[in-house]
């Protein structure tokens, strides 16, 4: 079935938040990561640089869009939800990890 943008990105959205808290809650124990803030934040954004940069790389070769008509992207609605999802993505070893006690 056709839908909207917004709304496949809607339907998407729930299960990247599910693999997001999953990933955030084993991946620091499994690697013996510091369960401290700056570590965990570090985390984050370096998974975020590396996604984004996966992302740009296979929309420029797979999908033929520049990077400007990539980031294009960001400025409509189901943009704006998206780019939520990558803050999430950023913050969640920080957010949702759980020190083991």
């Amino acid at each position: 079935p056709h839908m909207s943008k917004l709304a496949a990105t809607a339907v998407e959205a729930p299960f990247l938040l599910m693999v997001m808290i999953a990933a955030a809650r084993w991946v620091p124990p499994r690697f013996h990561l510091a369960g401290d803030g700056a570590a965990l934040w570090a985390i984050g954004l370096i998974g975020l640089g590396l996604q984004q940069g996966a992302d740009i790389a296979l929309g420029m070769t797979l999908r033929g869009l520049s990077l400007a008509e990539q980031y294009a992207q960001f400025l409509r609605p189901e943009g704006w939800l998206f780019a939520a999802l990558l803050i999430v993505f950023a913050a969640a070893p920080w957010a949702f990890h759980r020190k083991a006690r």
